[in-house]
């Protein structure tokens, strides 16, 4: 039951994708991708171009090149060693609904390291990228698994051998359908599911890298969030903070922190409106505040950035205006790179199909770069991630690869 709810809508628009087929060139696309400048208004700030040189995007590759490649990635990317790790939600050699996980150079040279469900008791459709810890990785898959397949938490290496090391069992004393990456304090892993616990609305859980588990708190509505979905959890200091898109005073999710043995408080409720509603992504620890993303609420209602400190003061920097000169919908994270914060939008621009964004401290955001779909990616959900000076990242469709064109692309950028 829970498949319709959190899939539905990204598969549907994935099928669709893949029978319309796509054509043209990423090259192409780059210099038309810019967008232009839009004017300025009042505060919040709305798109305001800062001029800066040529920008320069390129796909590294379309995913659906073979019967065995990855499909619709969600989540964004790790660098590790000299390589980007990733995981794509669908396809591999383990059935339709596997997924796969995957290396890919700068230069472009990518590898399926591992396909999801190869086995009755695997997971699958990995929808979170995975963290580096003591030279292995460690993910969520969202679904199946051993037992009543409500999902696991797998370790992997880097030549792609997997291990499952819990299967979520759900009911009031698991988590189920983890959407979301995982956050390491010492030897302990920490996550969110966004189903299971006490109210069936979602829990934190810790784990340790053997497979020890244990739900540390439940969420249950209300004044509390419910339903933490994609958003994972950041450490600062030894104590987690995240989002939920649901729940709180204002109905339009909260952010919280929560310590390791399960402290949890309410840090801000988002009430929508010139606020912000649906944070949906990990937050970002900067100059110590906190910074993050909503997928609605704002002026327009096309999401927002915002920024919040540890004991709870929000403000809301920058409200997305759509298209044709803004993003909308900003469904991942921010990174920091050079004092300029850079992020993607699932939606708007020139085409349609979601840009790539920088935005300075005060609030200044500027569209860098609009995916033009077809060939070129289109749906960026993922964070990027910054590597000597070029942001790397995924698209959920867009791309030619050849068995299944529209199955997403890995892009570089170099603003």
């Amino acid at each position: 039951m829970f498949a319709l709810r959190f899939y539905a809508i990204p598969l549907a628009m994935g099928a669709l994708g893949l029978l319309a087929g796509c054509s043209g060139t990423s090259s192409a696309n780059a210099p038309s991708g810019i967008l232009p400048q839009a004017p300025a208004v009042s505060q919040p700030r709305t798109a305001q171009r800062i001029k800066k040189s040529v920008q320069i995007e390129q796909v590294l590759h379309a995913f659906g090149a073979s019967s065995t490649d990855g499909m619709w990635p969600y989540s964004g990317l790790v660098y590790v060693g000299g390589t980007l790790y990733g995981t794509t939600s669908q396809s591999g050699s383990g059935g339709p609904e596997g997924g796969t996980f995957y290396s890919i150079t700068p230069s472009g040279s990518y590898n399926v390291l591992y396909s999801f469900g190869t086995s009755p008791t695997d997971g699958e459709e990995p929808y979170a990228a995975p963290i580096e810890v003591g030279g292995l990785f460690y993910g969520t898959c969202s679904t199946f698994g051993a037992g009543p397949g409500q999902g696991t938490v797998y370790k992997m290496t880097t030549s792609g051998t997997e291990t499952v090391i819990h299967n979520f069992a759900g009911g009031t004393g698991d988590g189920s359908v983890p959407l979301a990456g995982l956050a390491n304090i010492g030897s302990t892993l920490y996550g969110v599911t966004d189903l299971g616990g006490t109210d069936n609305l979602g829990v934190v859980f810790k784990i340790t890298s053997s497979g020890k588990e244990s739900v540390i708190h439940s969420f249950t509505g209300g004044s509390d969030g419910e339903h933490p979905g994609y958003g994972g959890l950041v450490d600062i200091k030894g104590t987690l903070y995240g989002t939920t898109p649901e729940g709180g005073t204002g109905g339009g999710g909260i952010a919280f922190s929560i310590t390791p043995s399960g402290s949890e408080k309410v840090l801000h409720s988002f009430a929508g409106g010139s606020d912000g509603a649906q944070p949906n992504a990990n937050l970002l620890y900067a100059n110590g505040i906190l910074y993050g993303t909503t997928k609605g609420g704002g002026t327009s209602g096309d999401g927002t950035i915002f920024s919040i400190t540890t004991s709870g003061t929000e403000k809301v920097l920058y409200s997305f205006v759509g298209s044709p000169l803004d993003g909308q919908v900003p469904q991942g994270g921010l990174i920091l790179v050079n004092g300029i914060f850079y992020g993607t939008t699932e939606i708007g621009g020139a085409s349609g199909n979601g840009v790539i964004y920088g935005m300075t401290n005060n609030g200044q955001e500027f569209a860098l770069y609009s995916f033009a779909g077809g060939s070129d990616g289109s749906e960026p959900y993922g964070q990027l991630v910054n590597v000597g000076g070029t942001l790397y990242g995924a698209t959920y469709q867009g791309g030619d690869g050849s068995v299944s064109p529209n199955s997403g692309t890995v892009f570089s950028f170099t603003p």
